[in-house]
């Protein structure tokens, strides 16, 4: 049997997908989709825009589409393949450290976090909502996915069900120790909440995509007392805020 790995992201990834066909043939094709589109939704600025930005943390997730996948994947199924496996690529470019833009400063937290940098984990949900980035006026905010038009149903599209798959792809190491997270996303293509077929869900995969983001809220390691017990340094703990950055594809 033939099959295609096809890879449908890479930049903060790329997709990856595994396709294989009903003939005698064990060739195997990988495909490779990296044109994406990203944007950032911010609680904190729960109505400003953040195109094209590339990081994520805990609370700000980052969203990622594929232009023109449906497409080049219909051309391989039409040749015969068979999807089997879809992985959304996750390159580790860098992470903040000393003096966050929203984490803890002074009482030695600088030399903290840059001595003893986050191992920090990302994860995907497959997103239920349009969103552009086209049209910077229509980009997707915390509010909206359409700006001034469509609205998450919770803020930041965090509402399962509504907003976006309930089912977790991950999480995955992804940090300098471990650059590169390769998400299996295969179960969004399977899911009848992300389209009522295969062709509505590949399409999904360019109109609405996936969220990324971190899994941890805290660090232990940075407790005054090496993690052994809280106290006055215990603030430091909280890392939730802090951002990861991908690579483009």
């Amino acid at each position: 049997m033939r099959s295609i790995k096809l890879g449908v992201l890479s930049v903060l990834g790329s997709l990856f997908l595994a396709v294989a066909a009903p003939a005698a043939s064990t060739a195997e094709s990988v495909v490779t989709i990296t044109n994406v589109e990203t944007a950032v939704l911010d609680p904190a600025n729960w109505d400003k825009a953040f195109p094209g930005q590339r990081y994520f943390d805990a609370i700000r997730p980052m969203l990622v589409r594929f232009p023109g996948a449906a497409e080049t994947i219909l051309a391989k199924l039409q040749e015969g393949y068979a999807i089997d496996k879809v992985e959304l690529v996750l390159d580790w470019e860098k992470q903040e450290g000393a003096g966050p833009e929203r984490g803890r400063a002074g009482w030695g937290s600088e030399g903290e976090y840059t001595q003893r940098p986050g191992e920090w984990s990302a994860l995907a949900r497959g997103v239920l909502k349009p969103w552009s980035t086209v049209t910077s006026n229509n980009a997707p905010t915390a509010n909206a996915f359409i700006n001034g038009a469509g609205f998450w149903d919770k803020i930041c599209g965090w509402s399962d069900g509504k907003d976006r798959l309930a089912r977790v792809c991950g999480p995955l190491p992804l940090h300098a120790k471990s650059p590169q997270a390769a998400l299996d996303v295969t179960s969004a293509l399977a899911d009848s909440n992300y389209g009522r077929d295969l062709g509505a869900r590949l399409r999904a995969l360019e109109q609405q995509g996936f969220a990324v983001q971190k899994l941890e809220l805290v660090d232990v390691k940075y407790n005054g007392q090496d993690g052994g017990w809280f106290d006055v340094y215990s603030w430091r703990v909280p890392t939730g805020y802090m951002k990861i950055w991908v690579r483009p594809p």
